[in-house]
């Protein structure tokens, strides 16, 4: 099995899952009105 491949595909899954989870999690915070947002989310954005 091609491992660098398969840590590509992983790492790719793992940041899209992460970015759409931050975006429904921080639109949920600002709701709150606590916004502690990470600096790389509000770097990407």
């Amino acid at each position: 099995m091609p491992w660098g491949r398969y840590c590509a595909v992983t790492f790719v899954m793992t940041v899209t899952a992460d970015r759409l989870f931050m975006k429904i999690w921080w639109k949920d915070s600002l709701t709150e009105g606590s916004i502690n947002t990470p600096d790389g989310y509000m770097s990407s954005r």
